[in-house]
């Protein structure tokens, strides 16, 4: 598996990092070798992201693996400091939520943006490429890109979504006094009623965790 690497040690925001994506290739068995008569056929191994590919991708920036509700994020670390692509926390994080976030929440959780070296932006372009499949979008990063910090989008993270469970809950206490006489339906969001408030008691937790959040019972 041959990479092409810069030549140079140190990156300059002016200078581009070149990828060989090229050479992640996966080479199948011939069919001669799978047709043969009392033969196993030995296939070679499959193309899949390894510690290999994570550490060659290492050799642009230092990245690791974060978790936001169960998913998965790269992020580049600054100064022992973890920061998230702007777009993949908007594309895999906050699109799924109602864009009428109270100011309360935005005041309070603010999250700066920072522009992306060079090398960072190839970074998650090798990431997204080669381990991910373009799941986190399909797109080019560059240098014009953002950056913010992992504690930022932790925290407006889960207290927008503390919003908008607490807005669905008062939806299933309205369901459920409309559905008096329909008792399928009463019972159905009564169920539903009692998963949210679950979940927000989960969600509670972890900010409790991570150390703060505001209280939007009444938001």
């Amino acid at each position: 598996m041959d990479t092409t690497s810069s030549s140079n040690a140190k990156e300059t925001k002016s200078e581009s990092s070149k990828i060989d994506l090229d050479g992640w290739v996966s080479i199948s068995p011939s069919p001669e070798t799978v047709n043969r008569e009392n033969e196993t056929a030995t296939k070679n191994p499959v193309s899949i992201p390894s510690h290999g590919t994570e550490a060659l991708i290492s050799t642009l920036s230092a990245w690791d693996w974060v978790t936001i509700d169960g998913l998965q994020l790269p992020a580049v670390s600054r100064n022992q400091e973890r920061y998230v692509a702007v777009h993949m926390v908007q594309l895999k994080l906050l699109s799924k939520f109602p864009s009428d976030i109270p100011s309360e929440i935005t005041r309070k959780f603010t999250m700066n943006s920072f522009k992306m070296s060079v090398a960072e932006a190839w970074t998650f372009n090798s990431i997204n490429a080669v381990i991910r499949k373009f799941d986190l979008g399909c797109q080019l990063f560059t240098a014009d890109d953002e950056l913010v910090k992992l504690n930022d989008v932790q925290m407006f993270y889960w207290n927008v979504k503390l919003l908008n469970l607490n807005r669905v809950n008062r939806e299933y206490e309205k369901a459920i006094l409309e559905a008096e006489t329909n008792i399928q339906l009463l019972a159905t969001a009564m169920q539903l009623k009692e998963q949210v408030e679950r979940d927000i008691q989960a969600v509670r937790a972890e900010l409790g965790r991570l150390g703060a959040n505001l209280d939007l019972a009444k938001i």
